[in-house]
């Protein structure tokens, strides 16, 4: 049994990876995050906590908080209703402590990058006709992207979990 518990980090740290390169590619092609993987990713925690000793109360404290900042940030239209969600659910991940301000940190210099690229793409193809929604000028930041790709930049440096 001992063997196969030396794999579970590393199943957590792909299935997580799989659930956030559908949550990248469904903001960056239709601006929704649905439902269903911020559920999974959060519902993912309790049983990797039960099996890598993440701490449970510090995380669970932490989501809370940030639901309730991310809910007020979209009540006042600054926040996407999908990234409100997201945020909590992998904020459980990393918990009270500095790994949190890190990814909190790392994805406000992705959100950056992120919506720089899209500017300097958008303005020019500006003239082009039949470009995705991603590429239109006007069109929102789909702020998911760089929530996801944070997280996953730190989960495989092992500043989540080690594995």
């Amino acid at each position: 049994m001992d063997a196969l518990a030396s794999y579970f980090p590393l199943a957590f740290a792909l299935i997580l990876s799989g659930l956030l390169s559908v949550v990248i590619y469904r903001d960056g092609r239709d601006y929704v995050i649905p439902n269903i993987l911020c559920l999974a990713i959060a519902g993912l925690f309790l049983p990797a906590a039960l099996m890598l000793g993440l701490p449970l109360l510090p995380a669970l404290l932490t989501a809370f908080i940030t639901l309730i900042v991310t809910f007020g940030l979209f009540a006042l239209n600054l926040f996407g209703g999908g990234d409100a969600k997201l945020l909590p659910a992998l904020i459980l991940w990393t918990g009270w402590h500095l790994t949190s301000l890190q990814f909190l940190f790392l994805m406000a210099l992705l959100g950056g990058a992120l919506s720089i690229a899209l500017l300097v793409l958008r303005f020019l193809l500006r003239r082009r006709a039949g470009l995705p929604q991603l590429l239109q000028s006007g069109a929102p930041i789909p702020y998911g992207i760089a929530i996801a790709m944070a997280f996953l930049g730190l989960l495989w440096q092992g500043k989540i979990f080690t594995f």
